[in-house]
């Protein structure tokens, strides 16, 4: 005879929002981790600064190897749309990672061009987004307790998924 066991659990709290993250945004979200936790355990500059060349060395290599490809599927939050002109400078953040880029546009342009300007310039500061970014422009990683700038930051434009 087999007996099982249900537990059920009842909880009035407000949940927080679970995401499915792409393969790629848990990449970098686990690497930045990697780096905080190694950063914060060592007390030395000397050595912190080290440990900041070598997850700075990881982020190149990752940035390389989608160079001019897509950063797939990151969800994250609308920081700012900026339309200056033609020029569209558009941020955003995922936890204590920021993507940020400059795209200048042209009067005259292909449809597939217009339909990727019409999409940067309606996007909604304040939203969560799902889109893929192409990276062009390389990136950064800052020391975590910098509280002026985010942790890493990746030149990327973002573009809808299925673009």
């Amino acid at each position: 005879m087999t007996t099982i066991f249900v537990l059920v659990s009842c909880n009035d709290s407000p949940k927080e929002i679970n995401h499915k993250y792409s393969n790629t945004q848990t990449y970098l979200f686990n690497l930045l981790e990697d780096y905080k936790k190694d950063y914060y355990a060592e007390n030395h500059l000397e050595k912190r600064e080290k440990l900041q060349d070598i997850y700075q060395e990881k982020m190149h290599y990752f940035l390389a190897d989608s160079l001019g490809l897509y950063i797939d599927s990151m969800t994250v939050i609308v920081d700012t749309v900026i339309q200056e002109g033609w020029l569209v400078t558009t941020q955003f953040h995922s936890k204590d990672i920021e993507l940020k880029y400059g795209m200048r546009f042209q009067e005259n342009m292909p449809d597939r061009v217009d339909s990727l300007y019409k999409f940067m310039i309606n996007l909604s500061p304040g939203k969560e987004v799902t889109v893929n970014f192409t990276q062009l422009g390389g990136g950064e990683l800052n020391f975590p307790d910098e509280k002026s700038k985010k942790t890493m930051r990746i030149f990327a434009y973002p573009s809808p998924l299925g673009f």
